[in-house]
Order: C-alpha cells, then sequence, then structure tokens
C-alpha cells in the first residue's frame, strides 16, 4: 500500500515538473519572438509588392510605424509603374517583457526602375512592437530607405 502510494506521489511529482517545464515563459517568449520575426518578414514582404494596405495592417493605426509605411507610400506613388522595390530586415536582437518587445533591426531598401537601381543600406535602429491580444503590432520602425 505504500509503495502504491508513493508511485502515485511520485508519477504526480513528475506531471506537475512536466507541466512547469511546458507551460512556463520561456516557451512563450520563444513563440513570441516566432511571432516578431514572422510579423517584420511579412511587412517587408508587402512593402516589397506594394500592397501598402496589408504593410499598415501589421502596424498599430495611430502609431508612427503605420504613418511611415504611410510616407513610404506616398513617395512610391508618383515613381512610374515599372518601379519596383525590395525590402528586407536584418533582426540582430530581440528584447521582450510582457507585451512589449523591441528590436535592433536594419532595413535594406532597392528601388529599381529601367535598370537604374538605388540601394539604401540602413543604419542599424530600434523597431518596436507591442502584443494586443494574442497579436504582435509594430508601433515604430527605424530608417526604411530615408523614412
Amino acid at each position: 500500500m505504500k509503495s502504491k502510494l508513493f508511485l502515485v506521489g511520485l508519477a504526480l511529482l513528475f506531471a506537475v515538473i512536466a507541466i512547469g517545464c511546458n507551460g512556463g515563459g520561456t516557451t512563450q517568449i520563444a513563440s513570441d519572438e516566432l511571432q516578431i520575426k514572422y510579423k517584420i518578414q511579412q511587412l517587408c514582404e508587402a512593402m516589397s509588392a506594394k500592397n501598402w494596405i496589408l504593410a499598415k495592417s501589421y502596424c498599430y493605426p495611430t502609431s508612427s510605424a503605420y504613418a511611415k509605411i504611410e510616407e513610404i507610400e506616398n513617395t512610391m506613388l508618383p515613381l512610374p509603374a515599372g518601379t519596383t522595390i525590395s525590402v528586407s530586415t536584418i533582426i540582430k536582437s530581440i528584447e521582450i517583457v510582457e507585451n512589449d518587445a523591441m528590436l535592433v533591426t536594419r532595413y535594406d531598401t532597392e528601388i529599381c526602375y529601367q535598370g537604374n537601381y538605388s540601394t539604401d543600406m540602413g543604419n542599424p535602429g530600434i523597431t518596436e512592437l507591442v502584443k494586443i491580444g494574442i497579436d504582435w503590432y509594430i508601433i515604430s520602425l527605424s530608417e526604411i530607405w530615408g523614412h
């Protein structure tokens, strides 16, 4: 009888340890990092496709990031129809504290029209995101293409 109680107690102890390891903050931070990296990748892809509505949807509506995407959109609109833009980023670090994230990023931009290229290898800067519910929204961006 004592050995059965001991085994039941031992099984409960292992269950508590397993739940603690899987339900802890480390797993959530890793998940948040992946979501944040994916959000930044989606932003770059939307901007490269000149899908400004989609690009702005990754930003919080009243944020400086949203305004910066609108500014870039307004800069691109008067350019000839065949103009292409390619935006990529390098994420140097991510720091997450509860529902706020701060990234050290560098956005690189290439504009091309009729074989003429303009390349801007951005300077490292800060990109900030906020988590609302289960989604991350960009609230500020480091410099992109002089903006």
